[in-house]
């Protein structure tokens, strides 16, 4: 475990024992105050932390999926859409919690879906753009749900979901958070997935990947969590923008650490020499978009192909612009799950000839001479 990721969890402790002794007097277990600790105090904290965590957790979802960092429950109208439905709840008289989190996240799923829905339409290139469309769309909602609850008269009935506040949480109205932790949960699980599907729903197909119904659990879990949220605390803007990019500042992209600057070639690539003329043949079933260029490919997805034979051009080292990632690739925890790399079957080849010097007649004879060497017993 690094520094900077200790030095992260002891302030975070610090910050939750200082939240838990804000109060009239202080830290005190005894007699009333206890009462107050664990009927107040501790369930404000345990909110903050679940709800902070929660947004965060569904900003990072929704950029994943959006491939736009600046995408967020705040940014894309999820917030407003969760607002909405749970004024049109508020006009039917005797609805329960449970029914209330159910309409606000249905509606919160389906105008989520329709916006992502209208990005992936319109391939909309500029970032910013993204977020502008959003905040507009959010506000047709909200426009939409304040022309409600004033034809209904209940205009002072949502006035706290409009800005977030754990100043009421306590026993008995902050429980429904607890289902933040089953996205949560179902985020961990589809967390190498992600790495993979951000690259494209050709690339997830040929490894096998459902993209759509990837893409569906993730919307609805960023629904479910916003929904919970707004209910219980109210409208927390923008967190699930801001805490993703801090953390991408501070430690780089999320997916880094499974996510790496490799591509694969094929038969008709600058490399396909190892195909055409020495027989080698390709993976069956994966197409490569860009047969010119290559795809880039996570560790992830190497794995997912799970090659008998693995040929690395190192391209940092050919350039002279950096270490040489070798190292990085027969040391990553994934790669040694292959098969390639168990039969010891991960061939390093010439950088400067395979990358540097073209294919000329005498570059080509060398070429050929360096992977018959290396299939010497």
């Amino acid at each position: 475990m690094s520094v900077k990721n200790i030095v992260s969890q002891f302030v975070m402790v610090a910050l939750c024992l200082l939240s838990l002794a804000i109060g009239t007097d202080g830290f005190n277990l005894t007699g009333l105050n206890s009462l107050i600790f664990w009927q107040s105090r501790f369930p404000r904290t345990l909110s903050i932390v679940l709800v902070g965590s929660s947004m965060s957790l569904a900003g990072l979802l929704m950029q994943s999926i959006s491939n736009n960092k600046f995408a967020g429950p705040s940014t894309v109208g999820t917030i407003e859409a969760a607002k909405l439905g749970l004024i049109l709840c508020l006009i039917t008289p005797g609805i329960t919690n449970g029914n209330k989190i159910f309409f606000s996240f249905l509606s919160a799923a389906v105008f989520t879906l329709g916006f992502i829905t209208l990005l992936r339409q319109i391939h909309i290139k500029k970032d910013w753009m993204v977020p502008l469309f959003g905040i507009i769309y959010g506000q047709l909602l909200n426009g939409l749900g304040q022309a409600i609850a004033y034809r209904f008269q209940l205009t002072q009935n949502i006035q706290s979901w409009v800005q977030g506040s754990f100043a009421m949480i306590q026993v008995g109205r902050y429980e429904w958070l607890f289902l933040n932790i089953i996205t949560i949960f179902i985020s961990y699980l589809l967390i190498h997935r992600l790495s993979i599907v951000k690259l494209g729903e050709d690339f997830s197909t040929n490894l096998g990947i459902n993209y759509q119904a990837t893409w569906l659990i993730i919307i609805m879990c960023v629904s479910l969590t916003t929904a919970v949220n707004v209910m219980v605390v109210g409208t927390l803007p923008f967190i699930g923008v801001i805490i993703p990019n801090i953390l991408r500042i501070q430690s780089g992209d999320l997916l880094a650490h499974s996510m790496s600057a490799v591509m694969i070639y094929g038969a008709d690539s600058r490399f396909g020499l190892i195909y055409q003329v020495l027989g080698f043949q390709p993976i069956e079933d994966f197409v490569i978009e860009d047969q010119c260029h290559g795809q880039s490919v996570s560790f992830e997805g190497i794995l997912d192909l799970n090659p008998d034979r693995i040929f690395v051009i190192d391209r940092t080292q050919a350039i002279g612009s950096g270490n040489s990632a070798n190292a990085d690739l027969v040391e990553n925890a994934l790669i040694k799950e292959t098969k390639a790399y168990q039969n010891d079957q991960i061939h390093f080849l010439s950088s400067q000839l395979w990358y540097v010097s073209g294919s000329g007649l005498e570059s080509t004879h060398l070429q050929i001479q360096e992977i018959a060497n290396l299939m010497q017993p």
